[in-house]
């Protein structure tokens, strides 16, 4: 099944209309199967996007059509929204005594209900997933005995995992060790047609490397949409960042 495209229109973002995070409605195109990097300082708003885009308590007007869908997010079904969306928020909760591959196979619930059955075909692609994700020798842990870097590993893991054809993720690479933050932007990178990846983060040089398209937010409003070329000849992130030179 390929990729599906995402279309904002006149999107207003915030915890209530009379303080919306932005002054002017968002309006872009994100193709199918594009990796995206959205990047800012602290408060500009990139999670409040990420949650918004799911048609969540931070989504105030506006339009996001996914696909060929004729209905907005906010209008659909939570049971429908888990089935097209999987998203890593910053702070995970988790039980401290549940094994990893239990956790990991919550990543199907979304599609076999509270009472359904996983399947062998199920099982073959957990044990794929964990050989290439480099997550098979924590499957019997329990959770509270891996280190944080560990844990978020399983964490990104279970949303990878998730059959949706859309990822939101929010600083996904926090607690990993240089070594796993390359291989988790390759992997990611990896799943170009397969699944559209939002990604806010602070890697500026990871979005560069890796990202499709970058999305820069702040001062509470879009500053830019485009591909990486276009953003570093145009220099936004001299503008936004200027400490990094």
């Amino acid at each position: 099944m390929k990729a599906p495209g995402i279309k904002i229109k006149n999107l207003m973002v915030g915890f209530s209309e009379h303080l919306p995070i932005n002054q002017i409605k968002w309006e872009l195109d994100i193709n199918p199967g594009e990796l995206v990097g959205i990047i800012g300082p602290n408060g500009s708003g990139k999670t409040s996007f990420l949650r918004a885009l799911m048609g969540d308590e931070t989504f105030l007007s506006g339009e996001i059509l996914i696909g060929g869908e004729s209905e907005s997010v906010q209008s659909w079904s939570s049971k429908k929204i888990s089935q097209h969306f999987s998203y890593l928020p910053q702070e995970s909760f988790f039980d401290s005594f549940q094994e990893t591959e239990a956790y990991l196979r919550l990543a199907f619930l979304p599609r076999l209900g509270l009472l359904g059955r996983m399947s062998q075909e199920n099982s073959a692609q957990l044990d794929s997933f964990a050989r290439d994700f480099e997550l098979s020798s924590y499957l019997k842990k329990r959770l509270q005995d891996l280190s944080s870097g560990e844990r978020q590993r399983v964490f990104l893991g279970r949303v990878l995992l998730q059959p949706s054809q859309m990822v939101l993720l929010d600083e996904p690479t926090n607690h990993l060790d240089p070594n796993v933050v390359e291989k988790t932007w390759v992997f990611l990178k990896n799943q170009k047609n397969k699944k559209t990846v939002l990604v806010a983060t602070h890697d500026l040089s990871q979005v560069e490397r890796h990202c499709d398209r970058v999305i820069v937010l702040s001062g509470r409003e879009m500053l830019f949409s485009g591909t990486v070329s276009e953003y570093q000849t145009r220099e936004i992130k001299r503008l936004v960042f200027p400490f990094t030179y």
